[in-house]
């Protein structure tokens, strides 16, 4: 079950083989220029994404410190405004606790004016129980002892 090949079938072949180991090795050149191009794409596409996402990453950072900023600036306003609520109210307080204090001195001294209206009613009144008193009793002398006046 073998033939024989001639030398010219052989020639043939062979012929055919070179053709073809020259179409692969074009096949091969153009498949490795296609290759190097696309990879020489893919890296200018990662260095604008890289460029790109520096740029993205300087822009956030710089909000975010801007925001920061802000946070602080507004903090350190609701402090400055804190700090000045508790510092009056100390203040507030004694002013509040010397208006007690001015309303218990003049609280005592109507007491003590009222007391003194007092002792000065309690001598009237006692002055005009004794007269009235002493008024009752002469008159009850008189009718007694006098009745035919």
């Amino acid at each position: 079950m073998s033939e024989s090949a001639t030398t010219s079938e052989i020639g043939q072949v062979i012929e055919l083989l070179k053709g073809i180991d020259k179409r692969l090795d074009i096949h091969i050149a153009t498949t490795t220029e296609r290759f190097n191009t696309l990879e020489t794409k893919i890296e200018g596409v990662e260095k604008r994404l890289e460029a790109k996402i520096e740029s993205v990453e300087k822009t956030l950072e710089t909000k975010i410190e801007d925001v920061e900023k802000r946070l602080e600036t507004k903090i350190e306003g609701v402090q400055q405004e804190l700090n000045a609520k508790i510092d009056g109210v100390p203040q507030r307080l004694e002013t509040k606790i010397e208006g007690v204090r001015q309303e218990v001195r003049s609280l005592d001294e109507n007491v003590a004016e009222l007391s003194r209206r007092q002792g000065a009613t309690d001598t009237r009144v006692w002055a005009l129980l004794v007269s009235l008193f002493l008024t009752v009793t002469g008159l009850l002398a008189k009718i007694t002892l006098f009745d035919r006046v």
